[in-house]
């Protein structure tokens, strides 16, 4: 019985706990304190519409043009200071004391480092036409190809895909539109070399720029014509080691298939088509009957050989570093597999379906030698795979939609259907051709040296990297053929006979060596930077030396050789200025005629650093306004 009244009585002042916990905490958020104060600029004036509002409640203010507010929180909330182009703050007021705030300007978009022509200059401050995304915005779209990743992000940059398949799906690149009636292709620069982009890893990327028009290009002289895509990869950071998987699975398939008639519809158009030519139809009563019933055939080719493919994605980077060495490292692994189905529907039992598998391996090392000496060491591998069936998709988009769905594609006897008009059947195409296998092989590597020379004068440095890559495309072709079989009926309507259309061959187990391509290429840079602060003046210079030599096969050599410059100037980072060029020259071209100069001058005015758009209330919702014009020969 004591036991039973204590814990009644132990229930009892649980409860009154409870409830004076709730009361005091009720009486504490209903306690309310007015908060004033001002709201400055770092330079001490005022700022007018700074958004000032409880965290926790829903009351909030305004600041007037004198930068005052004034508003009621609660003892247990704080409150939240938001403005655009700064910092929010959140503060928790004190009672009797007035909260005034200095705002700091969000310099983060100010400051931002974009990558340009043979080096970096920050954002604001650049008077060429570039657009950057990061790593962020490319894995959104899940695909296998870097280039497909790329549709509809950066303003400028048109992207057109001209196949599906599986290793072969890239996509054309063209900035600001076709430029040529010859190729119109920017050309693709990673990690300051001129390389392919197809099957970069996108979790490998830092930064991926387009540089669009004279004044971001002119370093690039003829090569830079139809624009530059710039590839930054990443590096490893000052820190403890980090590591990072990422992986992803999903399907895909064509977005848009046309719809076509069946049998019956067909049947039907195809009579009064030939009665409206003063001809006599060619389907019977009887045969429309067997259309609409279904016994007689209504193929659907689409249905028959088209399903959603499967696509995978795995990558593992491992980064970090000291003050002396720092890497990352990654490895990823992309596999993409064809749309086709009965792709093992042969006598042989081979799958001639498309698919694609491909690793990658990147190293990125930096070493500090010593404090004035940095060496670079860049490494890359890809390694793909790819096998088809021994077709071109065309010829079996081809079959899809010509090939009327009053014909089988299978004979009564499991034969190929097939005739004189229509000698190629869609299981043969993409069962019955045998198979290819094609390989890629890439190695490519980077070795740089920078030196600080400021013992000849502050912030001078200079650098020098030589790059090699050999890729090797060799391909091992299986080949067969098929033949398909035209019904011959008897007076009973039953097959009395086959007429058969091509032959049967089987596979040779050796294959067909089609040996692919070798191709070599070595480049070496000698560069030379320099940059300086007088006051409100900031200078930079760069000069650049390189050669480029591209060995395609047995094919003769050739190569390309530049010395090229970029002198930038502002004041104040208000007013900027930017000289640059490429005298280049080509083995394409006469000895007469190798070598062109290509020089660019641009200048900008950042209006919205001027104190007439500063100190105008008014005109405070712009954060950013920039005037930028170029002149190059022949263009302005």
């Amino acid at each position: 019985m004591l036991i039973k009244h204590f814990r009644i009585w132990c229930f009892c002042i649980f409860m009154c706990l409870i409830y004076f916990q709730s009361s005091f905490a009720q009486q504490t958020d209903s306690a309310k304190i007015l908060v004033t104060g001002k709201v400055m600029q770092e330079d001490n004036q005022p700022l007018l519409g700074v958004t000032v509002a409880t965290v926790k409640g829903s009351n909030f203010s305004i600041t007037n043009k004198e930068g005052h507010y004034s508003i009621l929180v609660s003892l247990n909330d704080s409150v939240k200071f938001t403005y655009v182009g700064y910092e929010s703050q959140t503060i928790k007021p004190r009672i009797k004391e007035e909260l005034d705030v200095v705002m700091i300007g969000n310099q983060g978009s100010m400051n931002e480092v974009v990558v340009v022509g043979y080096g970096k200059q920050k954002k604001v401050t650049v008077t060429g036409s570039v657009a950057t995304i990061t790593t962020k915005d490319l894995l959104q779209s899940p695909v296998s190809n870097l280039t497909n990743s790329l549709a509809g992000r950066l303003p400028g940059l048109i992207t057109t895909q001209r196949s599906g398949e599986p290793g072969v799906d890239a996509s054309t690149l063209y900035i600001r539109g076709l430029a040529t009636l010859n190729d119109a292709r920017p050309i693709v620069v990673v990690d300051g070399v001129e390389r392919p982009m197809d099957y970069i890893d996108p979790n490998d990327i830092e930064t991926l720029s387009i540089l669009k028009d004279a004044a971001a290009t002119a370093v690039f002289g003829m090569r830079g014509a139809n624009g530059v895509v710039m590839i930054t990869t990443k590096r490893g950071k000052r820190g403890a080691p980090k590591m990072s998987f990422r992986s992803s699975y999903g399907k895909q398939q064509p977005t848009k298939i046309p719809e076509f008639l069946g049998s019956y519809d067909y049947a039907m158009l195809r009579n009064e088509a030939l009665q409206n030519d003063g001809q006599l139809p060619t389907f019977s009563e009887a045969q429309l009957q067997g259309f609409k019933d279904g016994t007689l055939p209504n193929t659907d080719y689409y249905a028959y050989v088209m399903q959603p493919s499967k696509v995978g994605n795995a990558n593992l980077n491992i980064s970090g570093g000291n003050n002396i060495a720092r890497y990352f490292l990654s490895a990823g692994l992309n596999i993409q597999e064809g749309n086709y189905k009965h792709t093992k529907d042969n006598d042989m039992g081979y799958n001639s379906n498309n698919i694609m598998k491909r690793f990658n391996l990147r190293a990125n090392i930096d070493v500090d030698i010593t404090p004035s000496l940095l060496a670079t060491v860049n490494l890359a591998g890809v390694q793909t795979n790819r096998s088809d069936p021994n077709t071109s998709a065309g010829a079996v988009m081809n079959i899809m939609n010509r090939m009327p769905p009053i014909y089988p594609i299978l004979n009564a006897d499991s034969s190929l259907f097939g005739n004189g008009t229509y000698t190629s059947n869609i299981l043969g195409e993409v069962a019955r051709r045998g198979y290819r296998i094609y390989l890629n092989n890439t190695i490519q590597g980077t070795f740089g040296l920078t030196k600080k020379l400021d013992f000849i004068t502050k912030n001078l440095s200079a650098k020098i990297a030589y790059s090699y890559d050999n890729t090797a495309t060799p391909n091992v072709s299986y080949t067969k053929t098929y033949a398909v079989f035209y019904p011959n009926y008897g007076s009973d309507g039953s097959v009395s006979s086959y007429n058969q259309v091509g032959t049967d061959s089987k596979i040779d187990p050796n294959g067909s060596f089609g040996g692919g391509s070798l191709s070599r290429t070595t480049y070496i840079e000698g560069a030379v930077n320099w940059f300086r602060q007088f006051n409100k003046h900031n200078i930079t210079a760069m000069g650049l030396w390189n050669r480029r030599l591209d060995r395609f096969g047995s094919a003769i050599p050739y190569a390309f050789q530049s010395y090229l410059f970029r002198t930038t100037y502002n004041y104040s980072s208000k007013y900027l200025l930017e000289f640059n060029g490429s005298y280049m020259g080509s083995e394409n071209f006469p000895p007469e005629s190798r070598y062109g100069f290509f020089p660019s001058i641009s200048g900008g005015w950042i209006i919205s650093e001027e104190k007439f758009i500063k100190d105008n209330n008014m005109l405070s919702f712009i954060n950013m306004l920039k005037i930028r014009t170029l002149s190059r020969p022949k263009i302005s």
